[in-house]
């Protein structure tokens, strides 16, 4: 159905396993390669816990995510990733006011200073 905004959090990295390609084909009309057994062996089936879930707010072991509304003022503690996931959502830093809408995305390094949610509601990924 419509309405819903899907996110793949992932954590930076320089290797990508194909585990699946949705049936495509390359400029000769071949599929690509899967790589299945690499990525079978790169998954972490020991890891230590589960992320946390509570009302608006999921926190795991590498990243946190939480939904905050206007009037929320993010410190300049680290990288922060703002997510639109309502209608529109004004931020605002000491450099630049941005306008976001559903699904936008906008990365803060600290360097930026505080951001200021002025308007809307948007999803919050951060380092836990």
């Amino acid at each position: 159905g419509g309405g819903f905004l899907l996110l793949e959090v992932q954590q930076p990295s320089e290797t990508t396993f194909r585990v699946f390609d949705w049936h495509r084909e390359d400029a000769a009309g071949l599929k690509r390669e899967l790589h299945l057994d690499a990525a079978c062996l790169s998954v972490d089936y020991e890891r230590s816990s589960a992320p946390q879930i509570r009302r608006g707010e999921l926190v795991g072991p590498t990243f946190s995510m939480r939904i905050l509304g206007a009037g929320a003022c993010i410190k300049d503690a680290g990288l922060r990733v703002f997510v639109c996931c309502g209608l529109e959502t004004v931020l605002k830093s000491p450099q630049q006011t941005e306008a976001l809408y559903f699904g936008d995305v906008v990365v803060a390094e600290a360097a930026e200073g505080a951001v200021q949610i002025e308007t809307g509601q948007c999803l919050l990924i951060t380092e836990p």
